[in-house]
């Protein structure tokens, strides 16, 4: 089993930079989460996972 986390938790930092602390703190996997720009139609519309 992998121990990660979502990079939701730090949405100030750059792709690379939740990267670089995931494999600093021996993190195993990261989710990779992302969002259209403006409001949308309905809850979680759009909302993307990798």
């Amino acid at each position: 089993m992998q121990l990660g986390f979502v990079s939701a938790v730090f949405p100030e930092l750059s792709l690379d930079a939740v990267l670089a602390f995931a494999a600093a703190e021996g993190f195993g996997c990261v989710e990779l989460m992302c969002w259209p720009v403006g409001a949308a139609e309905r809850k979680y519309a759009g909302v993307t996972h990798v």
